[in-house]
Formats: structure tokens, C-alpha cells, sequence
């Protein structure tokens, strides 16, 4: 009705409309991409998204300084998150409000979108719906020609016989597209969620091109990869360095060390490496003396005196010969490279 024109009633029902649409294209690729297509195979993570925000363009603030007051137009933003069938939305923020942030239009939603494959691929797109500002207000909207609201659904009521009612549906029957319009989108992956600044593709007006938002992975599954043995592991006591023999388990992402097999099910583990702390290059061979078979990993920790800074810790272990020692670097660099996937990539 030309009477709710650009009304939040409106607003609210092209965006009820718009997020509908977009969570049945999203359904039908989905779709096809579950018959047509395979993943690529790893641990399962997820992202958080918070603090999505974009400038106007300036030559619009621009408009809006200088002829605010005459210009019966007004914007009305939204921002549509897609991963395959996930599809998520802010709220809607108008141009207006934005110009109280200097032309910024900021959203205080935050999203979080779990069970995730490493091959994932999010959309992130903005919406604008142009309307004119509100004409009517309340009274005006809501008054009926033949009396109060109340009689209105009285005689609705009377009319819903099961006879009628069919061809009423029918007739009344039609496709309606939300008035809401694609003005600028992004993708991203696994590659690049740590950023904070992305780019807008196919930008239209009023939007500037530039979107922010805090994007964060983080792991979800364990590492699968299981492996048992002998290592013998480089230690350093009262500035003396001997080498130890231990029984070690490689599982869940740890590697833990007993003295022999048998105190692996009676007793604590006398040493843990979270595989997670490890730093990129994984485990390298490393010959060491009379241990031609030893390789060492890279962890980080906590820097002695310090409970924030991180400083790399070199690990020096040796199996008991050459073929043992490339199972363990084939297991641990897959394990390590499982992990730091979804790692974050600041320390």
C-alpha cells in the first residue's frame, strides 16, 4: 500500500523477504553442490565475524551535508552472510543513522559458523534498499476505509468459506523480488579470514568499496593422527645435555612420553608437546652426533620472565633409526599441518 512507502513496516518486510530468497538460492546451490562436486578432506573448524562496517561514498555524504534537508530519499543497508546452506543477516542500518558515524554504516552483529571443511567458501554481500522517507504516520497508516481494523477482520472472517477460499489464493497469487539491491560482495576462505580490511566487488552507489570486519578461525576436530614408538628425546640439565629414551604417543594433536609401553595405561605421561604451539616448518632432520636418525621441531612459549611474549623453543628428538625416523617426520608434519590450519596466525 503507497501509504507505508518507505515505512519500517516496509523495511522490515523487504528484508523478511530478501533473507528468504537468499536462504533458497542458497539451499538450491547447496544442492547441487552436494550431487555434483567432492571436498577436499581435513579437520573440521569455524569462523566468528564481528564489527562489519563501510564508508559511504564521499560524493554521497557529500550530498547529504550539504542538502540533507531536501533530499527526500534515505538508504537502508543490510548485510547477507553466505556459507553453503548457512545463511545469516545483521540488522538494518539506513543511511541516516550512518550519517551519526561520518558516514560509516556500522553493524553490531557478531555470527559464528561452525563445522566447517578447509575448502569453505563464505559470501559476505550488502544489500540497499532505496526508498523515500516516511509520509504517513500511524494513525494514517493504520485507518481502513470501512471502519476500524477490528471490523475489517470480523467480515475477513465471514468471507473464508472452504468454498472461496481456494479461488481467492489462486487469484491473489504472484512472485514479489525484494526491493533490497546487491551494491557490493567479497568472498573468503581459509586463507584469508585473518584479515581486517577486504575489498568490495561489483560496488554500486552509495557504497564506497571498502569493507572491515573482525574475522576469526579457530579448530574444531582434534587431529586423527595416531603413530606409537621409541624416541629418544635431547635434554639440557644444570647446563649438562644427555640424550633420554622414552615410550612416545602421538595422538590427539599431543605427543606424550612414558618411560616404556607398559606406563602408558597405569601412569601420567612424564612430558607433553601440544603440536598446535609448533611453528610452520614442522619437523626437519636434523643429524645430530651419534643420532643420525634425530629431527627437531619448532614450539612456542612463553618467554622466561614474561607471561605474554612468545619466544620458539627447539625440540631435538631421534628415533632409532632412519626408517622409523621418516615415518615419525611424514606423521607429525600431517598431524602439525591438520592443526595450524585452523590455527590463528599471530603469536
Amino acid at each position: 500500500m503507497p501509504k507505508f512507502a518507505g515505512s519500517p513496516e516496509e523495511v522490515d518486510a523487504q528484508r523478511a523477504l530478501l533473507t528468504a530468497q537468499e536462504k533458497k538460492s542458497a539451499l538450491m546451490c547447496e544442492l547441487n553442490r552436494v550431487d555434483n562436486s567432492s571436498h577436499i578432506d581435513g579437520p573440521r573448524g569455524g569462523i566468528s565475524l564481528s564489527n562489519i562496517s563501510f564508508p559511504l561514498s564521499r560524493e554521497f555524504i557529500n550530498g547529504l551535508t550539504a542538502y540533507g534537508n531536501d533530499i527526500d530519499l534515505v538508504y537502508h543497508f543490510i548485510v547477507i552472510i553466505k556459507c553453503g546452506a548457512t545463511v545469516l543477516h545483521t540488522n538494518v542500518v539506513s543511511s541516516e543513522d550512518a550519517m551519526y558515524s561520518n558516514g560509516i554504516v556500522a553493524f553490531p552483529n557478531c555470527f559464528t559458523i561452525k563445522n566447517l571443511r578447509p575448502d569453505f567458501l563464505c559470501t559476505v554481500e550488502v544489500f540497499a534498499l532505496r526508498s523515500r522517507k516516511e509520509a504517513c504516520g500511524p494513525e494514517e497508516k493504520y485507518r481502513s476505509k470501512g471502519g476500524t481494523f477490528k471490523g475489517l477482520h470480523t467480515s475477513y472472517n465471514k468471507s473464508r468459506s472452504p468454498g472461496r477460499r481456494s479461488a481467492s489464493r489462486t487469484a491473489s497469487l504472484r512472485t514479489v523480488e525484494a526491493g533490497f539491491e546487491s551494491v557490493g560482495s567479497l568472498q573468503i576462505n581459509i586463507k584469508t579470514v585473518e584479515r581486517s580490511k577486504y575489498r568490495l566487488e561489483n560496488v554500486n552507489h552509495p557504497v564506497q568499496g571498502d569493507l572491515t570486519m573482525r574475522v576469526k578461525k579457530y579448530a574444531i576436530d582434534k587431529c586423527d593422527v595416531v603413530h606409537r614408538g621409541f624416541l629418544s628425546l635431547h635434554q639440557t640439565s644444570q647446563g649438562l645435555a644427555a640424550w633420554s629414551r622414552y615410550w612416545c604417543v602421538l595422538e590427539g594433536g599431543e605427543m606424550k612420553f612414558w618411560r616404556n609401553p607398559e606406563e602408558e595405561n597405569s601412569k601420567n605421561c612424564r612430558c607433553v608437546i601440544d603440536l598446535s604451539t609448533c611453528s610452520g616448518e614442522g619437523a626437519v632432520p636434523e643429524p645430530h652426533g651419534t643420532y643420525p636418525s634425530s629431527f627437531h621441531i619448532n614450539v612456542w612459549v612463553p618467554k622466561e620472565g614474561t607471561s605474554r611474549e612468545m619466544e620458539i623453543l627447539r625440540v631435538l628428538m631421534a628415533a632409532d633409526h632412519k626408517e622409523m625416523m621418516t615415518a615419525w617426520i611424514t606423521l607429525l608434519n600431517r598431524a602439525i599441518k591438520d592443526l595450524l590450519m585452523w590455527n590463528s596466525q599471530s603469536r
